[in-house]
């Protein structure tokens, strides 16, 4: 685990209304899994279930409220899934409404364990 800068993925709102998803720059604690990485911002307030395991390209969260030990475990284990090849925070979104993609049923099968 390393203090530092990340970035993540943020809805935010431009000019004219339009909804978009967008890089945001945040300090805390990171560490990097692949295409994966767990993170906790600086300002966490003590509590030891802040980490969020998020998408490296995307910058997306993909589960919040997880304590350390259970972060590096789904961490692990999301790996080998071809999901995280998608870049695009809407890419991973249609992906995951998709009825035929069997990956869907087995990440969300893993994202209830805990360590």
């Amino acid at each position: 685990m390393k203090k530092g800068f990340y970035f993540i993925g943020i809805h935010d709102t431009d000019k004219d209304g339009k909804g978009m998803f967008i890089p945001k720059l945040e300090e805390g604690s990171v560490e990097y899994h692949g295409r994966l990485y767990i993170h906790r911002a600086k300002d966490y307030g003590y509590n030891p279930n802040r980490w969020k395991l998020s998408h490296i390209s995307s910058g997306a969260c993909i589960l919040p409220g997880l304590d350390l030990a259970s972060a590096r475990m789904l961490a692990k284990k999301l790996q080998p899934f071809k999901i995280w090849d998608i870049e695009k925070f809407e890419d991973i979104q249609k992906a995951c409404q998709d009825s035929n993609n069997p990956e869907v049923e087995q990440i969300i099968s893993i994202r209830f364990e805990r360590a």
